[in-house]
Protein backbone atom coordinates (compact mmCIF):
# COMPACT_ATOMS: atom_id res chain seq x y z
CA UNK A 1 0.00 0.00 0.00
CA UNK A 2 3.09 2.44 0.92
CA UNK A 3 5.11 1.96 -2.41
CA UNK A 4 0.96 2.10 -4.42
CA UNK A 5 0.31 6.00 -2.33
CA UNK A 6 3.89 7.23 -3.30
CA UNK A 7 3.60 6.40 -6.99
CA UNK A 8 -0.58 7.37 -7.45
CA UNK A 9 -3.17 9.38 -5.93
CA UNK A 10 -4.86 6.75 -3.10
CA UNK A 11 -8.49 7.91 -3.19
CA UNK A 12 -10.17 4.97 -1.08
CA UNK A 13 -9.57 2.08 0.43
CA UNK A 14 -12.58 -0.38 0.79
CA UNK A 15 -12.29 -3.53 1.87
CA UNK A 16 -9.13 -5.32 -0.42
CA UNK A 17 -10.13 -2.70 -3.05
CA UNK A 18 -8.20 0.56 -3.99
CA UNK A 19 -9.41 3.28 -5.71
CA UNK A 20 -7.19 5.72 -7.52
CA UNK A 21 -6.00 8.21 -9.87
CA UNK A 22 -2.80 8.19 -11.91
CA UNK A 23 -1.65 10.59 -14.56
CA UNK A 24 0.01 9.63 -17.70
CA UNK A 25 3.14 9.85 -15.63
CA UNK A 26 1.80 7.77 -13.04
CA UNK A 27 0.20 5.54 -14.90
CA UNK A 28 3.23 4.15 -16.75
CA UNK A 29 5.50 3.33 -13.32
CA UNK A 30 2.51 1.88 -11.89
CA UNK A 31 2.09 -0.22 -14.21
CA UNK A 32 5.26 -1.58 -13.57
CA UNK A 33 4.24 -2.78 -9.95
CA UNK A 34 0.80 -3.38 -10.35
CA UNK A 35 -0.53 -5.83 -13.10
CA UNK A 36 -4.32 -6.51 -12.31
CA UNK A 37 -6.11 -3.07 -12.48
CA UNK A 38 -9.43 -2.10 -13.92
CA UNK A 39 -10.37 1.59 -14.96
CA UNK A 40 -13.40 2.94 -14.01
CA UNK A 41 -15.67 5.78 -15.59
CA UNK A 42 -14.06 9.13 -14.15
CA UNK A 43 -16.16 10.75 -11.35
CA UNK A 44 -16.23 14.21 -12.74
CA UNK A 45 -18.47 13.63 -15.28
CA UNK A 46 -22.28 14.31 -14.38
CA UNK A 47 -24.66 14.36 -16.96
CA UNK A 48 -26.98 16.00 -14.31
CA UNK A 49 -24.67 18.69 -13.34
CA UNK A 50 -27.26 21.68 -13.24
CA UNK A 51 -25.23 25.09 -13.82
CA UNK A 52 -26.17 28.65 -13.26
CA UNK A 53 -25.20 31.97 -12.08
CA UNK A 54 -25.34 31.39 -8.96
CA UNK A 55 -26.82 34.33 -7.47
CA UNK A 56 -31.02 33.58 -8.90
CA UNK A 57 -30.54 30.04 -7.90
CA UNK A 58 -29.56 30.99 -4.00
CA UNK A 59 -33.07 30.27 -2.87
CA UNK A 60 -33.17 26.69 -4.12
CA UNK A 61 -29.39 25.86 -3.82
CA UNK A 62 -29.81 22.80 -6.25
CA UNK A 63 -27.61 24.19 -9.14
CA UNK A 64 -23.84 24.16 -9.35
CA UNK A 65 -22.55 27.66 -10.01
CA UNK A 66 -20.42 28.33 -12.93
CA UNK A 67 -17.18 29.86 -12.63
CA UNK A 68 -18.27 33.46 -13.39
CA UNK A 69 -21.38 32.65 -11.15
CA UNK A 70 -18.97 31.98 -7.93
CA UNK A 71 -17.33 34.82 -8.85
CA UNK A 72 -20.43 36.92 -8.55
CA UNK A 73 -21.46 35.32 -5.65
CA UNK A 74 -18.73 35.89 -3.35
CA UNK A 75 -18.75 39.87 -4.97
CA UNK A 76 -22.32 39.80 -3.88
CA UNK A 77 -21.74 38.56 -0.43
CA UNK A 78 -19.26 41.26 0.26
CA UNK A 79 -21.51 43.87 -1.36
CA UNK A 80 -24.40 42.90 0.53
CA UNK A 81 -22.98 42.69 3.60
CA UNK A 82 -20.18 45.25 3.86
CA UNK A 83 -19.82 45.39 7.45
CA UNK A 84 -19.92 41.79 8.30
CA UNK A 85 -17.90 40.90 5.50
CA UNK A 86 -15.04 40.77 3.16
CA UNK A 87 -13.85 39.31 -0.03
CA UNK A 88 -10.32 38.38 -0.27
CA UNK A 89 -8.49 36.93 -3.27
CA UNK A 90 -5.43 35.38 -2.28
CA UNK A 91 -4.02 33.93 -5.60
CA UNK A 92 -4.92 34.93 -9.39
CA UNK A 93 -3.38 31.76 -10.65
CA UNK A 94 -1.87 31.36 -14.27
CA UNK A 95 -5.56 30.43 -15.67
CA UNK A 96 -7.19 33.58 -14.48
CA UNK A 97 -8.95 31.94 -12.21
CA UNK A 98 -8.82 33.42 -8.70
CA UNK A 99 -8.61 31.35 -5.39
CA UNK A 100 -11.53 33.46 -3.04
CA UNK A 101 -12.28 33.41 0.59
CA UNK A 102 -14.87 35.07 2.41
CA UNK A 103 -13.69 36.72 5.66
CA UNK A 104 -16.82 37.33 8.57
CA UNK A 105 -15.36 40.00 10.42
CA UNK A 106 -18.39 41.40 11.90
CA UNK A 107 -16.83 45.03 11.56
CA UNK A 108 -13.62 43.78 13.61
CA UNK A 109 -10.17 45.13 12.77
CA UNK A 110 -7.85 42.31 11.97
CA UNK A 111 -5.21 44.12 13.54
CA UNK A 112 -6.54 43.67 16.99
CA UNK A 113 -8.90 40.46 16.47
CA UNK A 114 -7.91 37.95 19.49
CA UNK A 115 -10.86 36.04 18.33
CA UNK A 116 -9.92 32.20 17.51
CA UNK A 117 -9.59 32.00 13.66
CA UNK A 118 -11.52 29.34 11.89
CA UNK A 119 -10.95 28.27 8.11
CA UNK A 120 -13.63 26.16 6.21
CA UNK A 121 -12.23 25.00 2.85
CA UNK A 122 -13.15 22.77 -0.59
CA UNK A 123 -12.74 21.06 -2.91
CA UNK A 124 -8.73 21.29 -3.45
CA UNK A 125 -9.51 18.11 -5.57
CA UNK A 126 -11.37 19.66 -8.19
CA UNK A 127 -13.83 16.77 -8.95
CA UNK A 128 -15.13 16.50 -5.22
CA UNK A 129 -17.76 19.17 -5.96
CA UNK A 130 -20.45 18.66 -2.77
CA UNK A 131 -18.15 20.53 -0.45
CA UNK A 132 -18.01 24.12 -2.91
CA UNK A 133 -22.15 24.49 -3.39
CA UNK A 134 -22.24 23.69 0.55
CA UNK A 135 -19.97 26.31 2.14
CA UNK A 136 -21.38 29.11 -0.41
CA UNK A 137 -24.32 28.25 0.92
CA UNK A 138 -22.76 28.49 4.40
CA UNK A 139 -21.50 31.56 3.87
CA UNK A 140 -25.07 32.55 3.17
CA UNK A 141 -26.99 31.30 6.12
CA UNK A 142 -24.15 32.34 8.64
CA UNK A 143 -24.70 36.55 6.67
CA UNK A 144 -28.32 36.11 6.56
CA UNK A 145 -28.99 34.47 9.62
CA UNK A 146 -27.19 36.59 12.18
CA UNK A 147 -29.99 38.78 12.73
CA UNK A 148 -32.63 35.67 12.91
CA UNK A 149 -30.94 33.13 14.82
CA UNK A 150 -29.23 33.16 18.09
CA UNK A 151 -26.78 30.73 17.05
CA UNK A 152 -25.51 32.00 14.09
CA UNK A 153 -25.23 35.41 16.18
CA UNK A 154 -23.10 33.86 18.49
CA UNK A 155 -20.80 32.05 16.65
CA UNK A 156 -20.36 35.27 14.67
CA UNK A 157 -19.93 37.69 16.67
CA UNK A 158 -17.26 34.87 18.58
CA UNK A 159 -15.31 33.81 15.97
CA UNK A 160 -13.08 35.39 13.02
CA UNK A 161 -14.70 33.10 10.34
CA UNK A 162 -12.75 32.59 7.10
CA UNK A 163 -14.27 30.21 4.05
CA UNK A 164 -13.10 29.51 0.70
CA UNK A 165 -15.79 27.24 -1.64
CA UNK A 166 -13.33 25.95 -4.10
CA UNK A 167 -9.28 25.69 -3.47
CA UNK A 168 -8.96 24.55 -7.02
CA UNK A 169 -10.98 25.99 -9.71
CA UNK A 170 -8.54 24.92 -12.49
CA UNK A 171 -9.80 21.52 -11.64
CA UNK A 172 -13.34 22.29 -11.30
CA UNK A 173 -13.79 23.70 -14.20
CA UNK A 174 -11.52 21.33 -16.16
CA UNK A 175 -14.22 21.36 -19.20
CA UNK A 176 -14.40 25.23 -19.13
CA UNK A 177 -15.83 27.86 -16.67
CA UNK A 178 -19.71 27.33 -18.06
CA UNK A 179 -19.80 23.37 -16.44
CA UNK A 180 -18.39 20.86 -13.70
CA UNK A 181 -18.92 17.68 -15.75
CA UNK A 182 -15.88 16.47 -16.48
CA UNK A 183 -13.91 18.11 -13.19
CA UNK A 184 -10.66 16.65 -12.52
CA UNK A 185 -9.37 15.67 -9.11
CA UNK A 186 -5.78 17.43 -10.25
CA UNK A 187 -4.97 21.00 -10.51
CA UNK A 188 -3.73 22.70 -14.53
CA UNK A 189 -0.69 20.90 -13.88
CA UNK A 190 -1.65 17.17 -13.29
CA UNK A 191 -0.67 17.73 -9.92
CA UNK A 192 -2.55 15.97 -6.60
CA UNK A 193 -2.66 19.39 -4.59
CA UNK A 194 -3.35 17.07 -1.73
CA UNK A 195 0.03 15.36 -1.71
CA UNK A 196 1.83 18.45 -2.72
CA UNK A 197 2.44 19.78 0.83
CA UNK A 198 5.90 19.54 3.03
CA UNK A 199 5.32 16.57 5.04
CA UNK A 200 6.75 15.83 8.56
CA UNK A 201 8.32 13.17 7.72
CA UNK A 202 9.12 12.98 4.13
CA UNK A 203 10.25 16.53 3.62
CA UNK A 204 9.26 19.53 1.48
CA UNK A 205 8.52 17.59 -1.29
CA UNK A 206 7.09 14.13 -0.92
CA UNK A 207 5.31 14.17 -3.71
CA UNK A 208 8.66 15.04 -6.01
CA UNK A 209 7.25 17.85 -7.82
CA UNK A 210 7.76 21.47 -6.95
CA UNK A 211 5.07 23.60 -4.89
CA UNK A 212 2.09 24.49 -7.13
CA UNK A 213 0.86 27.76 -7.39
CA UNK A 214 -2.35 26.93 -4.98
CA UNK A 215 -0.28 25.19 -2.59
CA UNK A 216 2.12 27.92 -2.21
CA UNK A 217 -0.90 30.43 -2.19
CA UNK A 218 -2.75 28.23 0.47
CA UNK A 219 0.85 27.95 1.91
CA UNK A 220 1.63 32.10 2.69
CA UNK A 221 -2.15 32.52 3.27
CA UNK A 222 -2.30 30.05 6.67
CA UNK A 223 0.94 31.83 7.02
CA UNK A 224 -0.16 35.60 7.15
CA UNK A 225 -3.64 34.42 8.84
CA UNK A 226 -2.33 32.42 11.46
CA UNK A 227 -5.87 29.89 11.38
CA UNK A 228 -6.44 27.93 14.90
CA UNK A 229 -8.90 25.19 14.00
CA UNK A 230 -9.84 24.26 10.38
CA UNK A 231 -11.47 21.87 7.94
CA UNK A 232 -10.49 20.27 4.48
CA UNK A 233 -13.75 19.38 2.72
CA UNK A 234 -13.39 16.19 0.23
CA UNK A 235 -15.54 13.81 -1.62
CA UNK A 236 -15.81 10.45 -2.35
CA UNK A 237 -16.14 8.69 0.74
CA UNK A 238 -18.28 9.70 4.09
CA UNK A 239 -16.01 10.05 6.59
CA UNK A 240 -14.36 12.55 9.57
CA UNK A 241 -10.67 11.67 8.69
CA UNK A 242 -8.61 13.16 11.52
CA UNK A 243 -4.65 13.31 12.34
CA UNK A 244 -2.02 11.83 11.09
CA UNK A 245 -2.22 10.75 7.31
CA UNK A 246 1.61 10.28 7.41
CA UNK A 247 2.68 8.16 10.40
CA UNK A 248 0.75 5.48 12.24
CA UNK A 249 2.18 7.50 15.80
CA UNK A 250 -1.40 9.00 17.24
CA UNK A 251 -1.53 13.34 18.41
CA UNK A 252 -1.26 13.84 21.58
CA UNK A 253 -5.19 15.08 21.21
CA UNK A 254 -5.97 12.09 20.24
CA UNK A 255 -9.12 11.59 22.33
CA UNK A 256 -10.17 15.38 21.49
CA UNK A 257 -9.83 14.58 17.76
CA UNK A 258 -12.10 11.54 18.88
CA UNK A 259 -14.43 13.51 20.78
CA UNK A 260 -14.77 16.26 17.93
CA UNK A 261 -15.02 13.93 14.71
CA UNK A 262 -18.27 11.56 16.58
CA UNK A 263 -20.02 15.01 17.54
CA UNK A 264 -19.44 16.01 13.67
CA UNK A 265 -20.25 12.72 12.35
CA UNK A 266 -22.98 11.66 15.11
CA UNK A 267 -25.11 15.16 14.17
CA UNK A 268 -24.86 14.01 10.81
CA UNK A 269 -26.41 10.78 10.95
CA UNK A 270 -29.04 11.66 13.53
CA UNK A 271 -30.38 14.45 10.65
CA UNK A 272 -30.20 12.08 7.51
CA UNK A 273 -30.92 8.73 6.09
CA UNK A 274 -29.40 5.50 7.37
CA UNK A 275 -26.11 4.80 6.29
CA UNK A 276 -25.01 8.55 5.48
CA UNK A 277 -21.42 9.24 7.03
CA UNK A 278 -20.96 5.53 8.49
CA UNK A 279 -17.71 4.85 7.21
CA UNK A 280 -15.82 2.20 9.14
CA UNK A 281 -19.37 1.94 11.25
CA UNK A 282 -19.14 5.53 12.74
CA UNK A 283 -17.66 7.61 10.44
CA UNK A 284 -14.54 8.25 11.84
CA UNK A 285 -11.43 7.54 11.53
CA UNK A 286 -7.32 8.11 11.94
CA UNK A 287 -5.81 9.15 8.80
CA UNK A 288 -3.42 6.65 9.13
CA UNK A 289 -5.28 3.52 10.05
CA UNK A 290 -7.66 4.08 6.79
CA UNK A 291 -4.24 4.52 4.64
CA UNK A 292 -1.63 6.46 4.32
CA UNK A 293 -0.75 9.58 2.37
CA UNK A 294 2.01 12.43 2.37
CA UNK A 295 2.24 15.37 1.56
CA UNK A 296 -1.78 16.19 2.49
CA UNK A 297 -2.81 19.55 3.75
CA UNK A 298 -3.86 18.08 6.96
CA UNK A 299 -1.19 16.94 8.65
CA UNK A 300 0.82 19.93 6.87
CA UNK A 301 -1.72 22.43 8.83
CA UNK A 302 -1.60 20.53 12.16
CA UNK A 303 2.52 20.06 12.09
CA UNK A 304 3.61 23.34 10.30
CA UNK A 305 1.11 25.60 11.58
CA UNK A 306 -0.10 24.40 14.68
CA UNK A 307 -3.58 24.45 13.15
CA UNK A 308 -6.07 21.99 14.35
CA UNK A 309 -7.59 20.82 10.86
CA UNK A 310 -9.49 17.51 9.76
CA UNK A 311 -10.23 16.07 6.39
CA UNK A 312 -14.05 16.29 5.97
CA UNK A 313 -15.26 13.54 3.13
CA UNK A 314 -18.94 14.27 2.57
CA UNK A 315 -20.18 12.15 -0.05
CA UNK A 316 -19.52 9.13 -1.72
CA UNK A 317 -20.44 11.12 -4.95
CA UNK A 318 -17.75 13.12 -6.02
CA UNK A 319 -19.60 15.31 -8.58
CA UNK A 320 -23.64 14.19 -7.73
CA UNK A 321 -26.83 15.42 -9.23
CA UNK A 322 -27.06 19.05 -8.92
CA UNK A 323 -30.39 17.99 -7.59
CA UNK A 324 -29.09 16.10 -4.47
CA UNK A 325 -27.15 19.18 -3.10
CA UNK A 326 -29.95 20.52 -0.87
CA UNK A 327 -30.05 17.18 0.61
CA UNK A 328 -26.00 17.06 1.78
CA UNK A 329 -26.68 20.67 3.31
CA UNK A 330 -29.79 19.28 5.62
CA UNK A 331 -27.45 16.33 6.85
CA UNK A 332 -24.43 18.47 7.46
CA UNK A 333 -25.52 22.11 8.54
CA UNK A 334 -25.88 21.50 12.03
CA UNK A 335 -22.34 19.95 11.94
CA UNK A 336 -20.94 22.51 10.52
CA UNK A 337 -21.91 25.08 13.24
CA UNK A 338 -20.82 22.30 16.00
CA UNK A 339 -17.39 22.21 14.73
CA UNK A 340 -16.85 25.83 14.49
CA UNK A 341 -18.12 25.90 18.52
CA UNK A 342 -15.08 23.96 19.21
CA UNK A 343 -12.98 26.84 17.98
CA UNK A 344 -15.11 28.47 21.22
CA UNK A 345 -14.29 26.23 23.50
CA UNK A 346 -10.50 25.21 25.36
CA UNK A 347 -8.12 27.34 26.97
CA UNK A 348 -7.92 30.90 25.43
CA UNK A 349 -5.73 34.10 26.81
CA UNK A 350 -3.42 36.75 26.09
CA UNK A 351 -0.05 37.05 26.85
CA UNK A 352 2.15 39.76 27.04
CA UNK A 353 5.27 41.54 28.83
CA UNK A 354 4.47 42.37 32.61
CA UNK A 355 6.85 45.84 31.89
CA UNK A 356 5.18 47.08 28.76
CA UNK A 357 1.93 45.44 28.53
CA UNK A 358 2.70 44.54 24.66
CA UNK A 359 1.52 41.37 23.09
CA UNK A 360 4.09 38.17 23.09
CA UNK A 361 4.67 35.47 20.70
CA UNK A 362 5.33 32.52 23.71
CA UNK A 363 5.17 29.26 23.15
CA UNK A 364 2.03 27.25 24.63
CA UNK A 365 2.97 23.75 26.04
CA UNK A 366 1.70 21.05 28.02
CA UNK A 367 4.62 19.27 29.72
CA UNK A 368 3.55 15.26 29.65
CA UNK A 369 1.32 15.60 26.84
CA UNK A 370 2.24 17.94 23.78
CA UNK A 371 4.56 15.70 20.94
CA UNK A 372 4.58 16.31 17.56
CA UNK A 373 3.87 19.83 17.27
CA UNK A 374 0.92 19.75 18.99
CA UNK A 375 1.90 22.73 21.20
CA UNK A 376 0.87 26.14 20.10
CA UNK A 377 1.82 29.80 20.01
CA UNK A 378 0.56 33.22 20.68
CA UNK A 379 0.18 35.60 17.86
CA UNK A 380 3.31 37.77 17.90
CA UNK A 381 0.71 40.98 17.14
CA UNK A 382 -2.27 40.48 19.53
CA UNK A 383 -0.74 38.31 22.01
CA UNK A 384 -4.04 35.98 22.00
CA UNK A 385 -3.78 32.26 22.25
CA UNK A 386 -6.31 29.28 21.93
CA UNK A 387 -5.62 25.81 22.78
CA UNK A 388 -8.13 22.80 22.42
CA UNK A 389 -7.88 19.99 24.55
CA UNK A 390 -10.17 17.45 26.12
CA UNK A 391 -11.28 17.88 29.67
CA UNK A 392 -8.78 17.48 32.57
CA UNK A 393 -6.78 19.36 34.61
CA UNK A 394 -3.45 21.09 32.77
CA UNK A 395 -0.08 22.07 33.43
CA UNK A 396 0.43 24.65 30.83
CA UNK A 397 4.07 26.41 30.44
CA UNK A 398 4.01 29.78 28.52
CA UNK A 399 7.71 30.47 27.40
CA UNK A 400 9.20 33.19 25.15
CA UNK A 401 13.14 33.79 24.83
CA UNK A 402 14.27 36.54 26.54
CA UNK A 403 11.36 35.89 29.35
CA UNK A 404 11.14 33.96 32.40
CA UNK A 405 8.54 30.91 31.90
CA UNK A 406 5.80 30.87 33.68
CA UNK A 407 2.96 27.53 34.31
CA UNK A 408 -0.17 27.66 35.37
CA UNK A 409 -2.72 25.10 36.12
CA UNK A 410 -6.25 25.07 34.53
CA UNK A 411 -9.21 22.53 34.74
CA UNK A 412 -11.27 22.21 31.47
CA UNK A 413 -14.42 20.50 30.84
CA UNK A 414 -15.64 19.06 27.87
CA UNK A 415 -17.56 21.72 25.62
CA UNK A 416 -16.53 24.81 27.92
CA UNK A 417 -13.95 27.74 28.03
CA UNK A 418 -11.65 28.79 30.25
CA UNK A 419 -9.59 32.05 29.90
CA UNK A 420 -6.18 32.81 30.96
CA UNK A 421 -3.98 35.74 30.67
CA UNK A 422 -0.82 35.56 31.45
CA UNK A 423 2.19 38.07 31.52
CA UNK A 424 6.12 37.23 31.57
CA UNK A 425 8.53 38.64 33.12
CA UNK A 426 11.51 39.81 31.12
CA UNK A 427 14.99 37.92 32.46
CA UNK A 428 17.27 40.11 34.13
CA UNK A 429 14.54 42.65 34.94
CA UNK A 430 14.46 44.57 37.53
CA UNK A 431 11.30 46.56 39.09
CA UNK A 432 10.28 50.03 38.61
CA UNK A 433 9.83 51.32 42.74
CA UNK A 434 8.95 54.44 43.78
CA UNK A 435 9.68 56.91 46.82
CA UNK A 436 7.71 59.99 48.02
CA UNK A 437 9.45 61.99 49.79
CA UNK A 438 7.51 65.24 51.49
CA UNK A 439 9.70 68.51 51.94
CA UNK A 440 9.20 71.25 55.16
CA UNK A 441 9.07 74.48 54.31
CA UNK A 442 12.31 76.06 54.30
CA UNK A 443 15.80 74.43 54.47
CA UNK A 444 16.31 70.73 54.54
CA UNK A 445 18.67 68.23 53.43
CA UNK A 446 17.19 64.76 51.12
CA UNK A 447 18.49 62.24 49.24
CA UNK A 448 16.52 58.92 47.56
CA UNK A 449 17.72 55.42 47.18
CA UNK A 450 15.87 55.32 44.17
CA UNK A 451 17.63 55.57 40.69
CA UNK A 452 15.31 57.93 38.88
CA UNK A 453 13.91 56.17 35.66
CA UNK A 454 14.63 59.96 34.25
CA UNK A 455 17.07 61.38 36.53
CA UNK A 456 16.74 65.13 35.32
CA UNK A 457 16.52 67.42 37.82
CA UNK A 458 14.38 69.66 35.56
CA UNK A 459 12.09 66.67 35.10
CA UNK A 460 11.84 65.80 38.57
CA UNK A 461 11.62 68.96 40.41
CA UNK A 462 10.16 70.97 36.79
CA UNK A 463 6.37 70.19 38.59
CA UNK A 464 6.61 72.11 41.59
CA UNK A 465 9.17 74.75 40.42
CA UNK A 466 6.93 77.59 41.97
CA UNK A 467 7.60 76.16 45.68
CA UNK A 468 11.08 75.52 45.09
CA UNK A 469 13.76 78.02 45.72
CA UNK A 470 16.72 76.65 45.12
CA UNK A 471 18.48 73.14 45.29
CA UNK A 472 22.39 72.00 45.79
CA UNK A 473 25.27 69.72 46.66
CA UNK A 474 28.65 71.21 47.62
CA UNK A 475 29.43 72.10 43.90
CA UNK A 476 26.18 72.41 41.90
CA UNK A 477 22.99 74.71 41.94
CA UNK A 478 19.80 73.97 40.51
CA UNK A 479 17.98 77.56 41.14
CA UNK A 480 14.88 77.86 38.73
CA UNK A 481 14.73 80.33 36.90
CA UNK A 482 18.23 81.12 37.00
CA UNK A 483 21.27 79.12 37.14
CA UNK A 484 21.35 75.41 36.71
CA UNK A 485 24.78 73.55 36.58
CA UNK A 486 23.16 70.25 38.45
CA UNK A 487 21.75 68.53 35.61
CA UNK A 488 20.85 65.18 37.47
CA UNK A 489 19.63 63.47 40.41
CA UNK A 490 21.57 60.33 42.24
CA UNK A 491 20.47 58.37 44.46
CA UNK A 492 24.27 58.25 45.66
CA UNK A 493 24.47 61.74 46.50
CA UNK A 494 23.27 64.15 49.13
CA UNK A 495 21.42 67.56 48.35
CA UNK A 496 19.94 70.30 50.66
CA UNK A 497 16.66 72.30 49.46
CA UNK A 498 14.67 75.15 50.12
CA UNK A 499 10.93 75.40 49.96
CA UNK A 500 8.51 78.08 50.25
CA UNK A 501 6.10 75.79 51.45
CA UNK A 502 5.60 71.93 52.49
CA UNK A 503 5.34 70.08 49.06
CA UNK A 504 5.92 66.08 48.32
CA UNK A 505 7.69 63.89 45.29
CA UNK A 506 7.97 61.19 44.00
CA UNK A 507 11.05 59.50 42.24
CA UNK A 508 10.27 56.43 40.35
CA UNK A 509 13.04 53.93 38.91
CA UNK A 510 14.59 51.17 39.57
CA UNK A 511 16.85 50.44 43.05
CA UNK A 512 20.59 51.43 42.24
CA UNK A 513 22.69 48.43 41.45
CA UNK A 514 25.11 49.70 44.32
CA UNK A 515 25.02 51.29 47.54
CA UNK A 516 28.29 51.96 48.46
CA UNK A 517 28.77 55.98 49.24
CA UNK A 518 32.11 57.69 48.71
CA UNK A 519 32.49 60.44 51.44
CA UNK A 520 35.35 62.82 50.87
CA UNK A 521 37.82 64.54 53.05
CA UNK A 522 36.05 67.34 54.88
CA UNK A 523 32.49 68.36 55.21
CA UNK A 524 29.62 66.65 52.68
CA UNK A 525 26.33 66.11 51.71
CA UNK A 526 25.49 61.79 53.37
CA UNK A 527 22.39 60.31 51.43
CA UNK A 528 20.15 57.27 53.06
CA UNK A 529 20.18 54.63 50.44
CA UNK A 530 17.13 52.65 52.09
CA UNK A 531 13.64 52.17 51.88
CA UNK A 532 12.93 53.02 55.59
CA UNK A 533 15.41 53.53 58.16
CA UNK A 534 19.12 52.85 59.16
CA UNK A 535 21.00 52.70 62.46
CA UNK A 536 24.02 54.94 62.90
CA UNK A 537 25.90 52.42 64.99
CA UNK A 538 25.50 49.91 62.04
CA UNK A 539 26.48 52.20 59.52
CA UNK A 540 29.32 54.03 60.90
CA UNK A 541 30.78 51.01 62.43
CA UNK A 542 33.54 50.46 60.22
CA UNK A 543 34.63 54.41 59.75
CA UNK A 544 34.16 55.29 63.27
CA UNK A 545 37.57 56.34 63.67
CA UNK A 546 37.28 58.38 60.41
CA UNK A 547 34.12 60.50 61.54
CA UNK A 548 34.72 63.75 63.22
CA UNK A 549 31.10 64.71 63.15
CA UNK A 550 27.72 63.80 61.91
CA UNK A 551 24.52 66.05 62.03
CA UNK A 552 21.21 66.94 60.94
CA UNK A 553 19.72 69.81 58.81
CA UNK A 554 17.89 71.25 61.41
CA UNK A 555 20.11 70.32 64.48
CA UNK A 556 17.90 68.07 66.16
CA UNK A 557 20.23 64.75 65.88
CA UNK A 558 23.94 65.01 66.18
CA UNK A 559 26.67 61.94 66.17
CA UNK A 560 29.97 63.10 67.66
CA UNK A 561 32.33 60.01 68.24
CA UNK A 562 35.26 62.43 69.78
CA UNK A 563 32.77 63.32 73.35
CA UNK A 564 30.62 60.41 73.29
CA UNK A 565 27.17 62.21 72.24
CA UNK A 566 24.73 60.48 70.06
CA UNK A 567 21.03 61.49 69.71
CA UNK A 568 21.13 59.81 65.95
CA UNK A 569 19.88 56.37 67.04
CA UNK A 570 18.81 56.31 63.03
CA UNK A 571 19.11 57.60 59.66
CA UNK A 572 16.03 57.71 57.63
CA UNK A 573 15.17 57.70 54.21
CA UNK A 574 14.55 60.54 52.05
CA UNK A 575 16.72 62.52 54.28
CA UNK A 576 20.27 63.30 53.50
CA UNK A 577 22.95 64.58 56.69
CA UNK A 578 25.63 66.33 57.08
CA UNK A 579 29.07 64.43 57.83
CA UNK A 580 32.45 65.83 58.24
CA UNK A 581 35.72 62.87 57.72
CA UNK A 582 38.95 63.78 58.68
CA UNK A 583 39.91 61.86 55.39
CA UNK A 584 38.37 59.79 52.18
CA UNK A 585 36.57 57.01 53.09
CA UNK A 586 33.36 54.73 52.23
CA UNK A 587 30.13 53.70 53.56
CA UNK A 588 27.87 50.69 52.61
CA UNK A 589 23.62 50.64 53.31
Amino acid sequence: MTEVSRIVSIDNVISDTVFCYASEVQMEAFQKVISEYKILPHPGVQPEAIMSDGISSKDLWNTYPTYEGYVAMMEDFADTFPTMCSLVSFDTLSSGRELLAINIHNGASASSDVRPKVFFTSTMHGDETVGYVLMLRLIDSLLTGYNNSSEIAFLVDSLNIWINPNANPDGTYWSGNHTVSGARRYNSNFVDLNRNYPDPQDGPHPDGNPWQEETIAFMDFAGEIGFDLSVNIHGGAEVCNYPWDTWSQLTADDLWWQMVCNEYADTAQYYSPAGYLDDFGTGVTNGYQWYTTNGNRQDYMNWFHQCREFTLELSKYKNPASSTLPDYWEYNRRSFLNYMKQAYYGVHGIVTDSVSGNPLKAKVFISGHDVDSSWVFSDPDNGDFHRYLKSGTWQITFSAAGYISKTVSVTLADATRENVSVQLVPENWVPMVSHTITFPEGWSGFSTWVQPENDSTEVIFGPVADTLIILKNLTDVYWPPYANNLPHISPNNGYALKMTHETSVTFTGNAPETTTVSIPQGWSYLPVMVADSISSAVLFNEIIDRIIIVKSFNGDQIFWPETGINTMEYLYSGRSYLIKVDENCTVTF
